[in-house]
């Protein structure tokens, strides 16, 4: 990333009365891996004020389940349309990548 990165943070609350426990998985309640890459872009989203999806992503990992109850902090790194993220849970990293963003509409200048 460049001297020109924009930083942008946002924390998640994950609770266990969300819906999509119901099937992911009975007894053991994980939050999905695509739920975490949803976060990345709504956290994009709801800085640009505009919709933000990942057109490409060419690295995830995803290093930790995440189990209700849970505060995910999210934090993305752009710079032009190139992301990076990180998502941490208790300052510990549960999931991290990179990627190529599609924005509706050309993003300011930073």
């Amino acid at each position: 990333m460049s001297e020109t990165t924009l930083v942008i943070e946002r924390t998640v609350s994950i609770t266990a009365d969300n819906p999509l426990f119901v099937g992911h998985f009975p007894g053991f309640p994980v939050y999905p891996g695509v739920s975490q890459i949803q976060d990345v872009c709504d956290t994009l989203s709801e800085h640009f004020g505009q919709t933000v999806n990942l057109e490409n992503i060419s690295r995830t990992k995803f290093l930790s389940f995440v189990t209700p109850p849970a505060t995910l902090r999210v934090v993305c790194h752009v710079d032009n349309n190139n992301i990076s993220w990180d998502i941490t849970r208790d300052g510990n990293n549960v999931c991290v990548g990179r990627g190529v963003a599609r924005f509706t509409r050309e993003i300011p200048s930073q």
